[in-house]
């Protein structure tokens, strides 16, 4: 048996003096009782202590700087979240049957290495692109826009082939990380309100900014290297195109198209040089 400090040194200096036994017996009660109240009272500081370090991790974590790819998947998934109203992808899907026909054309061209999903929009208010979410793409089109072309399975491949391009070129994301940057001292503390700098820099980005000549250029070049050995494809995409030119000259609903994916004109002839001869 161990013996407490304070007991240990009481024994000692009863046993050092001639008090009685009484008074001894009563003095032990009393020094029992005062080391029981410590034991108890050191036993609540250490479950305190214990508390006050679990608190202390979930503040470092809570303050730790997250990767770029958690804060991508954090933003785009609240981007889709709150402009659903625009994008109306929450609505009973039609299935074209477009997700195996988009598979067999990515084995076809030997890409691999990134996983999508495809949304539908029942929506005009974008006709079709792609965001990154961090560990997938999420490849958007518009079901209107769709049925506006009279698209074929492999012509909406072709599309999302596109969008899936420019994600692998980074373009959306270097366009705008720069300017989420800005915006890293302007955070508020209300809420989803944190984040709503964030989503609206999106919302101009896709929806009014578009991507510049440069961008469709190099996102056409980049294409072109995959389809150039594939006459057939090479066929269709040049074909895709032409429908493009043409209800972007006919429709004055699409008349924003241009301002958005520069341009079906210049597409064609960027096209005419990269894939000669290779035109329907």
């Amino acid at each position: 048996m161990i013996l407490s400090r304070g007991i240990f040194i009481f024994f000692f200096s009863i046993f050092m003096s001639d008090a009685n036994a009484a008074g001894g017996i009563d003095q032990i009660k009393e020094v029992l009782i005062k080391d029981k109240l410590i034991k108890e009272a050191d036993q609540k500081k250490i479950e305190e202590l214990k508390k006050e370090v679990v608190r202390q991790k979930k503040i470092e974590a809570a303050n730790s700087p997250v990767t770029e790819e958690e804060f991508w998947s954090l933003v785009t998934h609240l981007w889709l979240v709150k402009r659903e109203s625009r994008l109306r992808w929450d609505f009973e899907k039609v299935d074209y049957g477009v997700n195996q026909v988009f598979q067999s054309l990515l084995k076809k061209l030997n890409i691999s290495g990134s996983s999508y999903k495809i949304l539908y929009l029942n929506s005009d208010v974008i006709p079709h692109v792609g965001i990154p979410t961090g560990n997938e793409y999420i490849l958007l089109i518009s079901k209107p826009f769709i049925e506006k072309l009279d698209l074929s399975k492999q012509e909406i491949a072709l599309i999302l082939f596109d969008e899936y391009v420019r994600l692998k070129l980074n373009t959306l994301m270097n366009k705008v990380n720069a300017r989420f940057n800005n915006l890293g001292a302007k955070k508020t503390t209300q809420g989803d309100k944190t984040f709503e700098p964030y989503l609206s820099v999106l919302d101009q980005e896709i929806f009014v900014k578009g991507f510049s000549f440069q961008n469709q250029f190099n996102l056409t070049k980049e294409v072109v290297t995959y389809l150039k050995n594939d006459n057939s494809i090479a066929q269709i995409y040049h074909g895709l195109n032409d429908k493009i030119k043409n209800l972007v000259q006919s429709e004055q609903q699409y008349a924003y198209y241009p301002k958005i994916y520069p341009s079906p004109d210049l597409k064609e002839t960027w096209l005419n040089k990269l894939l000669p001869n290779q035109k329907l």
